[in-house]
């Protein structure tokens, strides 16, 4: 009996002795999504629009300068990212392997590149960042560009000289993004500087499919928003979409920035 006892007495000290195992560490938290990414040292920066619906187009109660192509419309979006300057020479090249004649340039928003090779500079981006950036809708664009507001331009009714780069102001020359006001969402230069390409090509209007509509693939012209350093003020309000080019053509005051879809959850 005595034998059983100390036999007990054993085992417990044994198992009180027995080291506890650690419990398993904690799953690593998932990656935090970032839209931003860096290209041979070259950063490029996105701002967060949330997911909302607006009026997309005009109508000539509000907008003396109204066309009939930017017919009124409600039109929905979800949340997308998009660059809050024209995307510069310097990230070009920094894309391309290329380089610019005059370094000093390299801040200024890169123009004299076609659509489709605006198509090649995302392609090679996209494989290189392994995100799937993108040119902007004209939905989103004009959403990005009105940031709330309903008046023909994002600072109101009217625009001058001291709120964007058009009609060739600045010495009828480009300059460097940030060099007037962002808009409510932080985004510069949408009203002049460069006109800037859109994804879609350009047709009327499609009323029915309101939510995160698209132009169609297939088309001759592809849509520029914004108006430029050269256009009359009329050319920059948030709805006009009367300036289009060939995909293949290119000129000195056409660029570009891009955006981003919110991954699903």
């Amino acid at each position: 009996m005595k034998r059983i006892f100390l036999l007990i007495i054993i085992v417990a000290v044994a198992a009180a002795c027995k080291k506890k195992e650690p419990p398993p560490p904690p799953p690593p938290p998932p990656p935090v999504f970032s839209p931003d990414c860096e290209v041979a040292g070259v950063k490029f920066g996105f701002v967060e629009l949330p997911a909302g619906d607006f009026l997309m187009g005009s109508d000539a109660a509000n907008d003396p300068q109204h066309q009939p192509d930017e017919i009124i419309h409600r039109v929905a979006l979800d949340t997308f990212y998009i660059n809050p300057y024209e995307i510069t020479r310097k990230q070009w090249n920094a894309v391309m392997g290329t380089s610019s004649k005059d370094s000093k340039d390299d801040d200024l928003p890169v123009i004299e590149v076609s659509w489709d090779e605006v198509q090649t500079f995302i392609k090679k981006l996209n494989e290189s960042t392994g995100k799937d950036y993108r040119l902007p809708t004209e939905a989103e664009w004009e959403y990005a560009c009105r940031a709330t507001t309903t008046t023909p331009y994002n600072v109101g009714d009217n625009l001058t000289d001291k709120d964007a780069n058009f009609g060739k102001g600045k010495d009828n020359k480009l300059v460097v993004g940030g060099s007037y006001k962002p808009n409510k969402w932080g985004l510069y230069d949408m009203h002049g500087n460069v006109s800037e390409f859109c994804s879609d090509f350009y047709d009327k209007y499609d009323t029915v499919n309101n939510r995160n509509p698209k132009g169609p693939d297939t088309g001759v012209f592809h849509v520029v928003r914004g108006g430029n350093y050269l256009n009359p003020v009329a050319h920059c309000r948030s709805a006009f979409r009367g300036s289009r080019v060939k995909p293949d053509s290119k000129n000195k005051a056409t660029g570009f920035r891009l955006v981003l879809s919110k991954p699903k959850k």
